[in-house]
């Protein structure tokens, strides 16, 4: 039975990144957040939810629907970039507020920040695991490709900060880093890793290997 005193906890938000417009419906789960029918409101960074109206443009609530475990509201615009408190009120149960801010990311969908590539450096032939920094390069999952000198690579892990790669090949050159992300956009890094030269003893194998088939 719900009682006053029941742990209430904000789980996921679906989606958990979106444009800094306002527009789309968010969904809210979680446990005990209500009792049904009394949340009254859901903020955002302090920003309460978009307004909901019906058909005759006539003001309704801010709240779509709810139950005492989800709540689904229209997300309200916002002028910050970045991770997002979420806070629920129940006049039952009070303020349920998301346990981290990592749970939601507002984004301008122009890119995040590429601050490095560790190792900045890496053999021409690719195969190389790196690991490329940055700042909200991605909602956390939602990372597609990355690619470097416009060669690409494969994706071994990510987060809203970082994504490791191995690289592909062969490449030579300083390079650009690019972090494509379906919310976040494209980042960008210049000049983030060099693909090292062939060394002499691989270009004269490759040619005696060369030399080998034609004889």
């Amino acid at each position: 039975m719900l009682t006053s005193s029941s742990v209430s906890s904000l789980n996921t938000l679906s989606p958990s990144c979106y444009r800094t417009s306002a527009g789309i419906n968010v969904t809210l789960t979680g446990v005990n957040l209500g009792r049904n029918d009394d949340i009254t409101h859901v903020f955002f960074n302090g920003t309460l939810a978009a307004p909901v109206y019906d058909e005759n443009n006539t003001l309704i609530a801010p709240i779509y629907s709810q139950s005492s475990s989800r709540v689904i509201v229209a997300l309200p615009a916002s002028s910050a970039v970045g991770d997002t408190v979420v806070m629920i009120s129940s006049t039952f149960m009070g303020n349920t507020t998301s346990s981290s801010s990592s749970m939601f990311l507002y984004s301008t969908g122009t890119g995040g920040v590429i601050t490095g590539a560790v190792p900045s450096t890496g053999p021409n032939a690719g195969g190389n695991v790196v690991t490329i920094n940055g700042e909200f390069i991605g909602s956390g999952t939602d990372i597609t490709s990355v690619t470097i000198c416009g060669v690409s690579t494969s994706l071994v892990s990510q987060n809203r900060n970082r994504v490791v790669v191995i690289t592909g090949g062969p490449k030579t050159g300083v390079c650009t880093v690019v972090v494509s992300s379906t919310c976040v956009g494209t980042s960008l890094g210049f000049y983030m890793y060099r693909y090292n030269q062939r060394t002499l003893l691989a270009v004269v194998m490759h040619y005696c290997l060369v030399l080998l088939f034609l004889s």
